[in-house]
């Protein structure tokens, strides 16, 4: 019998817990100083606070490049509607192929707990954003009408490519908060639409955003560039000018209540536009001579959305994994490890191996990993390969796979106290009580070590979930209802629906059963309002489960 006074030990003031509310409140962010290395590769320049998120301005020491970090904060209380709009942000700014007019995404970095974007950082002379430029006064002494129509055209484009690649047949994408505080501006003077939440902002959006029964399409976005233009007119030095009175009459137009009234679409707009260039022998705007080569960003983010194990719904195995080694097979990049900055030989395998399985190649995923595996990230992702593939098979074959995916894991704990590895050992007993019996020896000799880590490792939902899951194991259910509900302080942004089924199946042993109730539903409506979201392989945790409670 395991000794459940070792873990009961770890943190004493734990068992104060009760006083939490039954869903936490989210932890705001870690508050970097400026100079501090995060990650050891990105230095804090200064932070910026947003109604969504912080925003670190850093300089990737790695690229030797400004890069900025954002994350998404607490707002007092547990926010639902914040984490679904950060988890959307995401996933359309991997979706997003690189454009001179829309903010380019690099990586995505899982630090202290939280997921970070990193992407391009833009501060123009006047500031970063045209909100900046508008409250200067020498952004305003040279703005002019024609001015404003090139910004307008700039701002077209990159609605007509964020419309083109996130929208479907059924469901148009609408840029919602089109505003001039998400406007960045660049020092080469290009506009880039930088905010891709799912807010709304009442006078900046247009007004059928807000109606539920009607719901926005194309047109949404001609209005909001129209109230983001109109504030940049009400500025110009050449007031009353022709093109003044011209942008007026366009930006009226785009602005009528009734989507019907406006022009139809945006490549309409956008010929008007070319029209009034050509009217005043101006240079139309032209995105291609501002379309810089995209590889480096584009590849880098396909292959850390792989580390991240994000790539199950943005990962285009048909297209992206030809695409990359087709490119690498042209020796456009010296190596695979060049567009996914990857230094070591374990990290390339790690890609090779990740690219595969995710292209549906399992059997040549695990021949990628194969033979000595010298680190723990290695023998984890084998591990998980396997567990997959057994969770599919049945017989002879499901037990080898569980087996050995058991002693990869343990392996990978043994080598160098891998987190990641302690919590897919703990949901795998709990899947399979069999191997629970099986391994008892092994499991009881690391009892201690994952108090351990832990203690040492105090950030982020990750050690209280593995904890929690531990106490699940000794059916310790007060205990791991502590710990779980500890962990939803955090953001948890691909399984928390999972973690919620956990916790709400511990409420339910110590027989709460309205407390297990309410959580069930938090975790049906999560599941339920963000399907995309959750991880392929975790099967189904409310059917698996229930054998702990037998």
């Amino acid at each position: 019998m395991v000794d459940t006074n070792r873990i009961s030990g770890l943190i004493n003031s734990m068992r104060r817990e009760d006083d939490l509310p039954l869903i936490p409140d989210i932890k705001p962010s870690p508050d970097y100083s400026t100079g501090a290395l995060i990650k050891g590769r990105y230095r804090v320049i200064g932070r910026t606070g947003g109604s969504m998120g912080d925003v670190y301005h850093c300089l990737d020491t790695l690229r030797n490049s400004d890069v900025a970090l954002k994350t998404v904060i607490s707002s007092g209380r547990r926010d639902h509607r914040k984490v679904f709009s950060f988890k959307s942000e995401i996933n359309r700014l991997f979706r997003l192929p690189p454009h001179p007019n829309v903010l380019t995404l690099q990586r995505i970095e899982y630090i202290d707990g939280y997921y970070y974007l990193v992407t391009e950082w833009t501060e123009g002379k006047n500031g970063s954003t045209l909100r900046d430029g508008l409250q200067s006064d020498i952004f305003k002494e040279h703005l002019s009408s024609a001015k404003v129509l090139n910004y307008m055209q700039q701002i077209c484009c990159g609605l007509a490519h964020c419309h083109k690649y996130l929208s479907s047949p059924e469901s148009p994408y609408v840029f919602g908060d089109l505003k001039a505080e998400n406007v960045l501006m660049g020092k080469d003077g290009i506009l880039k639409l930088g905010d891709f939440s799912d807010g709304c902002t009442p006078g900046c959006s247009a007004p059928e955003l807000f109606n539920e029964k009607k719901g926005g399409d194309e047109r949404s976005g001609l209005y909001g560039m129209a109230r983001v233009s109109l504030d940049l007119l009400n500025c110009v030095s050449d007031y009353g000018s022709p093109l003044y009175e011209q942008l007026w009459d366009v930006l009226g137009r785009c602005l009528q209540e009734d989507p019907a009234d406006r022009y139809p679409s945006l490549s309409a707009l956008m010929n008007v536009l070319t029209g009034l260039s050509s009217l005043h022998n101006l240079e139309s705007y032209d995105e291609k001579k501002h379309a810089g080569a995209p590889f480096l960003d584009q590849y880098n983010r396909i292959a850390s959305a792989l580390n991240m194990g994000l790539a199950a719904r943005i990962y285009d195995p048909l297209n992206d994994h030809a695409l990359m080694n087709a490119f690498f097979s042209r020796g456009t990049f010296m190596s695979m490890g060049d567009y996914m900055e990857a230094v070591s030989p374990n990290e390339k395998r790690l890609y090779r191996a990740k690219s595969l399985f995710y292209s549906g190649k399992t059997e040549q995923a695990l021949a990628e990993l194969e033979g000595r595996l010298g680190a723990s990230e290695l023998l984890h992702f084998r591990a998980y390969i396997l567990y997959t593939k057994g969770r599919t098979e049945k017989g002879s074959t499901e037990k080898g796979c569980i087996e050995e995916s058991v002693h990869c894991l343990f392996a990978a704990i043994l080598k160098d106290d891998h987190l990641p590895s302690y919590d897919l050992l703990a949901g795998i007993l709990l899947e399979y009580p069999l191997y629970r019996a099986g391994f008892r020896r092994e499991y009881e000799s690391l009892t201690d070590r994952a108090v351990k880590i832990c203690r040492d490792h105090p950030t982020g939902y990750l050690p209280f979930q593995v904890v929690a899951k531990l106490y699940m194991l000794e059916k310790n259910y007060r205990m791991a209802s502590s710990y779980f509900r500890r962990s939803l302080q955090f953001v948890n942004i691909e399984s928390e629906w999972q973690v919620l089924n956990y916790y709400a199946l511990c409420e339910r042993a110590l027989g709460n059963v309205p407390n297990a109730l309410e959580i069930a539903d938090r975790a049906a409506a999560l599941k339920e309002s963000d399907p995309h979201l959750c991880c392929p392989a975790a099967g189904t945790v409310q059917e698996t489960a229930w054998t702990v409670l037998e």
